[in-house]
């Protein structure tokens, strides 16, 4: 069961109408923390991923950093030697940003990742991934992508956000 305290921002609709949004939520009546997730009718949470408020600061200037690199890396390919591949799905890491959080066996991480997925979609490159992975890389967890537009906003809605808690 959740709470959605605030919503931030609308990043996308996909054509199911689910949006994905960034808003402050508390899961099981815990504390509130951030959240970017897929949201469908009557606030049915989808896939996404819970943040620290600390995570944000580190998004946010992952992101502005490196905007240069969706646009180096739009028309790449797959290089196999990089490539991990599970549950018949592929998927190569192009660049490791940031470690967030790091648990036993796992990390939570924000990357520049292109999906197999992906490729029916050429046009869209690379996304931005923010997602828990096993510390050998082999199994994906929890998470979101986020495509150029998406960075953009994102990046406007954490400024606000930080400035609100200033």
């Amino acid at each position: 069961m959740c709470k959605i305290l605030r919503t931030y921002s609308v990043l996308s609709t996909d054509a199911n109408g689910w949006e994905k949004r960034v808003s402050l939520v508390s899961w099981g009546g815990k504390d509130p923390k951030f959240d970017i997730r897929y949201w469908g009718e009557n606030n049915m949470p989808g896939k996404g991923i819970t943040l620290e408020q600390n995570h944000l600061e580190i998004i946010k200037d992952v992101l502005q950093t490196n905007r240069k690199d969706w646009n180096l890396f739009q028309n790449r390919t797959f290089f196999s030697a990089n490539c991990i591949t599970f549950e018949n799905v592929t998927c190569e890491i192009i660049k490791r940003y940031e470690v967030l959080t790091e648990y036993n066996s796992m990390r939570k991480e924000i990357n520049l990742v292109l999906w197999d997925g992906d490729l029916a979609h050429r046009e869209d490159g690379p996304k931005f991934d923010i997602r828990c992975w096993s510390n050998d890389y082999l199994n994906p967890y929890k998470g979101t992508t986020i495509n150029h537009e998406e960075a953009e906003e994102l990046i406007h809605c954490l400024q606000v956000i930080n400035m609100e808690n200033l």
